[in-house]
């Protein structure tokens, strides 16, 4: 494994190599020779944390997992889809603290539950497909509201012109009021990307961030989706990935190299955050990373086994101080016993680390061999001071799952 840091000025870039071997771990840095001094930020294997589950807890499918920090303490949570709840564990020491079964029948029924956020121990938002939802320990609804959804005969019904509002890694309770990011199917650029949704009112108050402002050949990308619906050609959506401080809010694409730094709604400015090694993929190529097979009565979506280079992950560390970006280097196709079509098989993935009061970037290698890195998208993984952690592969035991953590040592 490789851990390298780089500090850029502008487009110059002056570098000097030096590797540090310790405890059978090794590290390899790169830093700007008038800053060596300062660079102390490394990668390196922290090994492996366990976590023991029930019988209902499927370790291959933790919706929603996440670092949840309640009253101090920090918690790994997730949704357990068969189980119907929200599992609590207690990070640092990797036991079991609680487990929130939702009701499926009942005034306190829940549908769904894996868009979800902690505001106190007894106050927990969920985002269903009816709306939001608060709940306390117990499961018990204490206030629901529809966040703009509309209902005929207690059926969501979804309109073009009209924003769906979901959870994300920055939403979170504050005055009264729930920070949402928007999905629009008819989206043009002068849509806005994020919304502030007055929970006691039951409607949005704010829109902000223009979606030309976060990408700015937006019209183009409208036109490739054009191009490709002629074709009959699948348009997936294309994912935002947002992040934030208490400072300041943080956005990207899948695409971009660049993070967009936002204080008050307002673009404050730009930095980089990619690898100088890799050039990520155009829209145009990433459109495709999904393949539709058209039959009689409808299609199939599969996974292109060939993909381009893009992101999959912009996480913040819990105290602001470091940005976690995951890169992934292409696919070649890969057939497996008993598949009759190919599947995408990663050719490497990088760990990208933005240091955010220096601007410094730490990088990676990841052993895509050892971790699950999910394709096209990633959710067994989470952030914590220490480090981020990604889901075991193949690992033995089903009654537990075990996490691979990359520390930060700083």
């Amino acid at each position: 494994m490789k851990a390298k840091l780089l500090n850029h000025t502008g487009c110059m870039l002056f570098l000097s190599f030096f590797v540090v071997s310790a405890c059978g771990k090794r590290e390899k840095t790169v830093t700007d020779n008038a800053d060596a001094e300062n660079t102390s930020i490394t990668i390196v294997d922290g090994g492996i944390k366990t976590f023991l589950l029930d019988n209902e807890a499927d370790f291959l499918n933790l919706q929603g997992l996440k670092l949840s920090k309640i009253d101090g303490k920090e918690y790994m949570t997730f949704y357990g889809r068969q189980a119907h709840a929200i599992y609590m564990y207690d990070y640092p020491a990797s036991s079991l603290f609680r487990k929130i079964s939702f009701k499926k029948n009942g005034p306190n029924a829940i549908i769904g539950g894996h868009e979800f956020f902690f505001h106190t121990m007894d106050s927990i938002f969920i985002k269903t497909g009816s709306g939001v939802k608060l709940i306390n320990s117990k499961a018990e609804i204490l206030t629901k509201r529809t966040a703009g959804s509309r209902q005929k005969n207690g059926i969501t019904v979804i309109s073009s012109d009209v924003p769906i509002l979901h959870f994300d890694n920055v939403s979170k309770f504050d005055n009264g009021r729930i920070d949402m990011i928007m999905t629009l199917f008819n989206r043009t650029g002068e849509d806005y990307e994020r919304a502030i949704f007055d929970f006691e009112s039951n409607q949005s108050v704010d829109e902000f961030i223009q979606t030309k402002v976060l990408i700015s050949n937006f019209d183009e990308i409208l036109n490739v989706n054009e191009e490709r619906r002629k074709r009959r050609q699948f348009n997936g959506l294309f994912s935002r990935h947002f992040a934030s401080n208490e400072n300041s809010l943080y956005g990207t694409t899948p695409i971009s190299d660049s993070l967009f730094v936002f204080e008050g709604g307002k673009l404050l400015k730009t930095i980089y955050a990619g690898s100088p090694s890799v050039q990520v993929a155009d829209y145009t190529s990433y459109a495709g990373i999904r393949i539709a097979e058209h039959f009689k009565n409808g299609m199939s979506i599969s996974e292109n086994p060939n993909q381009p280079p893009y992101y999959v992950n912009t996480l913040m560390s819990p105290d602001g101080d470091f940005i976690f970006r995951v890169l992934y280097h292409g696919t070649k196709p890969k057939f497996v016993e008993g598949k009759e079509a190919a599947i995408p098989d990663l050719r490497g993935a990088t760990l990208i680390v933005l240091d955010l009061e220096t601007e410094e970037l730490v990088y990676y290698d990841l052993p895509v061999a050892e971790i699950d890195l999910g394709i096209p998208d990633n959710r067994h993984v989470f952030v914590t001071n220490r480090g981020i952690h990604f889901r075991v592969l193949d690992q033995e035991n089903e009654d537990e799952v075990q996490f691979r953590l990359f520390e930060l040592k700083r």
